[in-house]
Formats: C-alpha cells, structure tokens, sequence
C-alpha cells in the first residue's frame, strides 16, 4: 500500500499535479485593495491570492469609487489594515468586506472591519490592526517587557 507521501512525490514527479493543487487560494472582494502579501508588494489590483499553509499577514484597505450623480462622484478609501491569520494549504478563504451606500462607506472607512471565511462560508479567526493600534501593541508589550 502506497503513503500519501510516496503518491505525492509520484504526481509531483509525473507532472499530474501541480504544487498550486496543493495551496490554499485567498478571493479579494473587488472594493479591497491588497498592498502586500506577507511583505511582498502587490503592484497590482488582484481578485485570487495564492496561499500556501502557513501564517499570512497581508496590508489591506477598503476603497470604493462611487458615483453620486452623473457629475459628482466620490472615493472612498481606508488607511492600511494588517490583517494576520494561520492559512491551510488545502483550504480556500475569502476576504469581503459589506456592500454598502455612500454613507455608510464613509464610516466604515473610519474603522474598517474585514471579514475573513472559508469555502465553507465560515468565520475564520484572524486579527486586524491599523497602523495606529499595532504601534501602540508593539510600544506597550516592550514596556512590559522592559519592566521585568
């Protein structure tokens, strides 16, 4: 009887099966910008992400052109979110954000709020910080730290 890792190797080696097979993929909603993926530059809009099974940590932020009249239109963006989670490389994710009107996105701007899921359409934990908040952590745990 042939392991798992012996039928890997055997694809693998054949050409049957792709190492992209093998990886998790993160789909973006169209009003999320990825700025980078695990400090890699992303120098263009993308909808898919290629995950592979370990931590990611992705700088994201909303932005949303929207159009108030013929002649009137507005964009709407966030400041840059850091967005971590553990990825499986055998699991799909999506990260969404709500559909909104213009005003609604204006506030959500403020303080926005990515929902992170799997192919199953549930929750995924994951932590989201602005550069605001993850200072502020990384200056109060060297206190701590300095303090004992």
């Amino acid at each position: 009887m042939m392991t798992r890792t012996k039928t890997l190797a055997l694809l693998l080696g054949s050409g049957l099966f792709s190492v992209a097979a093998l990886a998790g993929q993160l789909t973006v909603d169209p009003s999320i910008q990825v700025v980078s993926v695990n400090g890699k530059a992303v120098s263009s809009p993308v909808s898919r992400i290629v995950l592979t099974g370990e931590p990611q940590l992705l700088l994201v932020r909303y932005e949303q052109l929207f159009e108030l009249s013929s002649e009137q239109h507005d964009f709407v963006r966030s400041d840059v979110q850091f967005l971590s989670f553990d990825a499986h490389a055998d699991t799909d994710y999506r990260l969404s954000a709500p559909s909104m009107d213009w005003d609604r996105a204006r506030q959500f701007a403020k303080q926005p709020q990515f929902m992170l899921s799997d192919d199953d359409e549930q929750a995924v934990a994951h932590g989201q910080w602005s550069r605001d908040l993850l200072l502020t952590e990384l200056l109060q745990s060297r206190a701590q730290a300095a303090g004992r």
